[in-house]
């Protein structure tokens, strides 16, 4: 799966757009069926995350708030912190196996997040904000790319 594919998946207009229509409890052949909601709000919850550690601008839009430059006011410290909870503790089914995994790209992102937290601890203390895109290329698309491949 490309780069863009991926982040065409994982974004805010797919994932709202899935939830708002799993709700409508439409009964058709090709309706989403409520539990697809779930799914919406991990599509939401990757395109959020995404957004804090591409951010390429020193100002955020006002729709896209993790968009902008990190700042000691900028939320992503709050944002990174409760990300790494929820990632820690996400489970997978494996269709082969028939049980729920952990995979290892879970483990990778954690990685990735708390070395941002400490990037912005470090760096904070000497600008006034920096932009997460100029310190990283798109290795977390690989990760998902290699999990996806898995399925």
């Amino acid at each position: 799966m490309k780069v863009s594919l991926m982040a065409q998946v994982f974004s805010f207009k797919v994932g709202s757009l899935m939830k708002r229509i799993s709700q409508w409890g439409l009964q058709y052949d090709n309706s989403l069926p409520a539990e697809a909601v779930q799914t919406a709000d991990f599509i939401l919850f990757m395109d959020m995350l995404f957004d804090s550690l591409n951010g390429n601008a020193k100002q955020a839009p006002v729709s896209k708030p993790f968009k902008g430059g990190v700042s000691t006011d900028s939320g992503h410290k709050k944002w990174w912190e409760e990300s790494v909870k929820v990632i820690k503790t996400m489970r997978f089914w494996n269709s082969k196996k028939g049980i729920y995994v952990k995979v290892p790209w879970t483990k990778n992102l954690v990685k990735t997040i708390e070395g941002f937290l400490y990037l912005r601890t470090r760096l904070l203390t000497r600008v006034k904000y920096f932009l997460p895109r100029a310190l990283n290329q798109e290795h977390r698309f690989v990760i998902l790319k290699c999990y996806i491949m898995l399925i």
